[in-house]
């Protein structure tokens, strides 16, 4: 749709600015976003270790959820101006992007734990160190105090 009315005159300047609008704040979240979400869905399939079930349901799941946000990317929704309605579409893939990106974060921190839990003696690192080294709020917490302040951490067994 924005091609049509920003194509309509065919001047330099109508080149230039579908390549901002297509290239730079498009590309940002038109068709690599739309090809990372399905093919993290063909990775979940051939690398989890879940049931077939979960595995069918995520890779079509992703591939469903790529179908839909490039036709919300394609819908005239916002007609106001082709670059405002771009970043205005691009908010719900940035947002699902930060979803993402938190539970993974949140997955590693999970499965980090577990196998250092496993792997490293308790006499090198305590149950009670991984405990304080299990999120950012609690070793900031330990690294702010004072010197010549107590040890904040709780004591070992």
């Amino acid at each position: 749709m924005y091609s049509a009315v920003l194509g309509s005159d065919g001047t330099a300047a109508t080149v230039w600015a579908m390549l901002i609008l297509r290239g730079v704040i498009g590309g940002l979240w038109n068709h690599p976003t739309f090809s990372a979400m399905s093919g993290a869905g063909v990775g979940y399939f051939f690398n989890a270790s879940a049931a077939p079930w979960r595995r069918w349901g995520v890779l079509l799941g992703t591939l469903a959820l790529a179908i839909v946000v490039h036709g919300f990317f394609n819908t005239p929704i916002v007609n106001a101006n082709a670059f405002v309605s771009s970043i205005i579409k691009g908010v719900p893939v940035l947002l699902l992007f930060l979803w993402v990106l938190r539970w993974a974060h949140l997955r590693e921190r999970r499965t980090f734990a577990g196998l250092a839990a496993d792997v490293v003696p308790d006499d090198l690192v305590s149950p009670a160190d991984f405990r304080l080294l299990a999120t950012r709020r609690v070793r900031q917490g330990c690294a702010a105090k004072p010197p010549g302040e107590p040890d904040a951490r709780p004591p070992a067994p």
